[in-house]
């Protein structure tokens, strides 16, 4: 058994208390990514849906106007979250983007945030760092109260507008910019070799 991160492999092995089960993710062509500039906005590709919490991070960018927040995505409450950018310069709603705009906007941002709250795998993170740009997302150990700030990014408490807001701040163009070679580095666990590298593995060939 293999699974594709650690919310699941916890169900996996609270169901099979005697057996461990590794975590393999799935495959990325991160190759595909690359930096291009240094940053001037914050990114959040997201679909405008309750869980994705997105109207949590417009607000935490309606109470910081000169930062920029540029925001993919499209969605049941896309009538919701235009409301909410209205009036806000600093605010830019896309809708959704193709795979080349996604990836262009991954190489010149500041970093990428998911509000995202339970989400095991997500693959907007994945394409971030393989851009060499670093996230801020929610901590999936919900036991830590607090901000973490990693090599590759900031891990939230929660997916509150003021826990978003402390993140961006913590997380500036200066550090973030200090970040791109440990998130290329990051983003290989994700790569189709590896992925292969733990089939072979697994089937102990």
């Amino acid at each position: 058994i293999r699974t594709v991160g650690p919310i699941a492999q916890k169900t996996l092995e609270n169901a099979y208390p005697n057996r461990r089960v590794p975590i393999l993710y799935a495959p990325v062509n991160v190759q595909k990514y690359k930096y291009t500039k240094r940053g001037t906005f914050y990114l959040n590709a997201a679909r405008h849906a309750s869980d994705k919490n997105v109207d949590k991070v417009i607000r935490a960018f309606q109470q910081m106007p000169d930062t920029q927040l540029i925001q993919t995505g499209a969605g049941p409450d896309s009538e919701q979250m235009r409301a909410l950018a209205k009036g806000y310069p600093n605010i830019q709603l896309l809708g959704f983007v193709d795979d080349a705009t996604l990836a262009r906007l991954n190489g010149e941002c500041i970093a990428t945030i998911s509000a995202s709250e339970g989400e095991d795998y997500s693959m907007n993170l994945i394409e971030a760092v393989a851009s060499g740009k670093p996230t801020i997302s929610v901590n999936l150990d919900r036991s830590v109260r607090k901000q973490v700030l990693t090599e590759t990014g900031v891990l939230m408490p929660d997916a509150s507008s003021a826990s978003i807001m402390q993140a961006v701040h913590t997380l500036d163009v200066k550090r973030a910019e200090k970040m791109r070679k440990a998130c290329e580095k990051h983003s290989n666990l994700f790569s189709k070799e590896q992925y292969v590298a733990g089939i072979l593995e697994a089937l102990h060939l």
